[in-house]
């Protein structure tokens, strides 16, 4: 399926750098004949990192929106089209810059994250005049908002074994790491199969391990210091019957993981009560988990899944979602 309306355009890409989701996307509006200027809004820098660890968090934040500038200023000028995904580093010098290096852009923001989370939200809604959002209820509370969930990309079909009963790989947060806890618990008394790791940076975890104490020895098999490749991740996915989501407690946009997880087959356990909200996902293809209640359905535990065929429409597909945020009149 083509991505309509962008043959020919001059875009400048704004991404976060999740993953390979940006390079991915580069890639897709290239192929539909865009000219792509990709630059990332949250790039890493040792030296802030240093700092911030260290409790310097001003002269952290002053390096960090230094570098940005530069890759600002660096920049293809003259756009056709500003797409940018959640922008939540951007102030007002970098808004300020790209307005004037690129005048006649068409503004397009897609909030890949829940607008409660977004400390600039309001400095963003003032520059983009076209701002979708991956949150429903967001849409519901504030109307400048277009609801577009995320999407999936085309996976290699698996036929072979699957490896694991339930599997989840993501980032520490919130209560992840006790959910996690509990449902290996879980998991083994019933001599279920499973992969589960949780990503920290390794100075995080030094700290939570050896002063605070919050990570056990016990956890050790679960907490991983090195980042997870996505080629590892999709392969995990691809070999599980069910992936578990434990969505951030003040997001309900479908993740990520969630419209992969249907894609490659697999059913899903999820905290997002939401999903029960979007007509185009069979209800059959997932459990709703209770967070205070963290029990693992029986057809889990016991191995009495029925059979279930999983497909999701062309709309959660790339190409559906590209066209459908940059082919926005201006």
């Amino acid at each position: 399926m083509a991505i309509e309306g962008i043959n020919g355009k001059k875009i400048l890409f704004i991404g976060i750098g999740f993953y390979d989701y940006d390079k991915l996307i580069a890639e897709k509006l290239r192929q539909n004949g865009a000219s792509v200027c990709y630059i990332s809004s949250v790039r890493k820098n040792r030296l802030a990192n240093l700092f911030q660890r260290f409790g310097l968090k001003k002269i952290a934040t002053t390096i960090i929106d230094n570098n940005r500038k530069k890759r600002i200023d660096q920049a293809a000028r003259n756009a056709n089209i500003i797409f940018t995904i959640k922008g939540e580093n951007l102030n007002t010098r970098d808004l300020i810059a790209l307005k004037k290096r690129n005048p006649d852009a068409s503004w397009i923001l897609y909030l890949w994250d829940s607008v409660a989370r977004l400390e600039n939200a309001e400095l963003l809604f003032n520059f983009f005049p076209t701002i979708f959002s991956f949150d429903r209820l967001d849409c519901i509370r504030d109307k400048r908002l277009r609801f577009r969930p995320l999407f999936f990309r085309d996976l290699l079909d698996y036929e072979g074994q699957k490896d694991y009963d339930l599997s989840f790989i993501g980032w520490v947060h919130s209560d992840r790491l006790q959910l996690i806890r509990n449902f290996k618990t879980q998991l083994q008394n019933c001599q279920k199969r499973y992969f589960f790791k949780l990503y920290m940076g390794p100075f995080n975890y030094l700290i939570q391990r050896y002063i605070k104490g919050s990570i056990k020895k016990e956890d050790n098999d679960i907490i991983t210091t090195r980042a997870i490749p996505y080629a590892d991740f999709s392969q995990i996915l691809s070999k599980s019957k069910c992936v578990l989501d434990i969505a951030h407690p003040l997001q309900s946009g479908l993740t990520m993981r969630t419209l992969e997880t249907f894609a490659a087959g697999c059913k899903l356990l999820t905290t997002n009560t939401d999903i029960k909200n979007y007509p185009q996902i069979n209800k059959s293809y997932y459990y709703i988990l209770d967070r205070t209640n963290p029990r693992i359905p029986d057809e889990i535990l016991f191995g009495n899944a029925p059979q279930t065929e999983i497909k999701l429409p062309r709309y959660f597909h790339i190409d559906t979602f590209l066209s459908e945020i940059l082919n926005v009149p201006s």
